[in-house]
């Protein structure tokens, strides 16, 4: 029982990885805007 409970929470730690990644991956870390999601809400509300 021990050893699923480990597992599972393994398992959905790296899914959660691994989404925010593919998700994040083509983000522009370079400036301070794109490096936070300032940018991206802030052009939710123009």
């Amino acid at each position: 029982m021990y050893a699923v409970t480990v597992g599972s929470f393994l398992f959905f730690t790296a899914l959660v990885g691994a989404l925010t990644w593919f998700f994040t991956r083509r983000d522009d870390h370079s400036s301070s805007q794109g490096y936070f999601f300032g940018g991206a809400v802030r052009s939710l509300f123009r």
